[in-house]
This record gives structure tokens, C-alpha cells and sequence, in this order.
């Protein structure tokens, strides 16, 4: 084996390491339903607050296939949880339940992303009041 190879190889084992770690410490919990059966998840061990802004990742199972042929979302959202606003930091579309099977769309949101009001009784709502409670 050459060195190159060897070195190649000793870089990468802290990369898969580290993958599999955090798909690994991942704990989904349910946090709502919507009226049309689509249920909503929170990684618990994702929340990470600072101050008022609380950061985490969710995911969707929808009830059927969406117009895409989608589904399952998982997203990073931040919230604010004094002014009641949110914004969407990632978004990965899946064509199967719990974010397996085929990933057919994601995007990282630009810098340009302005914060939304949440509205009340909305699935942001009730995500928001999950994760603004954890202290």
C-alpha cells in the first residue's frame, strides 16, 4: 500500500466515524399531527439554544405522496423564541417515510433567508413551543 493511500485512508476513518456518530445520536421525538395525517418529529438531540434562538432539525412523514412524489422532509430550522419568527436553514426531500430512500431534492437556504412570524397553531407553533421549553 502506498503512503498516499495509507493517508487517504487515515483521514477518512474520522470522517465516517463522525457520520455515523451523529445519525447515530440522533432521538426522534413526535411533537404533532396535522389534519391530514402528515405526523412531525424533532431530533432532541439536535436543539441547540442560544439565548432566545433555538436551533434544530425536524422531520415529516406526509400521509401520501406529495405533488414531488416526496415522502418525507427533514429540515434545520431556527426559531426565536421571544419573537415567535422562524427560519429555514436546510431541506432534504425523500421519496420514502423517515427520511430514507432516495434523496431528491435539498438546498442549503441562502444568506439572504429573512426570518417569518409563526403562526399560531401552526406545525412551526407547535415545534416552537417544544423546543423553547428545553432550557
Amino acid at each position: 500500500m502506498t503512503m498516499k493511500k495509507i493517508l487517504f485512508i487515515a483521514l477518512m476513518i474520522p470522517c465516517f466515524a463522525s457520520a455515523l456518530k451523529v445519525e447515530g445520536a440522533s432521538d426522534w421525538v413526535m411533537v404533532g399531527k396535522g389534519s391530514t395525517g402528515d405526523v412531525i418529529f424533532i431530533d432532541k438531540q439536535s436543539i441547540k439554544r442560544i439565548e432566545d434562538s433555538v436551533t434544530f432539525w425536524d422531520r415529516t412523514n406526509f400521509s401520501s405522496r406529495n405533488q414531488d412524489g416526496n415522502l418525507s422532509f427533514k429540515t434545520s430550522i431556527t426559531v426565536n423564541c421571544r419573537t415567535k419568527e422562524s427560519i429555514l436553514r436546510y431541506f432534504m426531500a425523500y421519496d420514502d417515510l423517515d427520511n430514507r430512500g432516495i434523496l431528491t431534492e435539498s438546498f442549503a437556504a441562502p444568506a439572504t433567508a429573512t426570518w417569518e412570524p409563526i403562526v399560531p397553531g401552526s406545525a412551526y407553533a407547535k415545534e416552537m413551543q417544544f423546543v423553547c421549553s428545553k432550557k
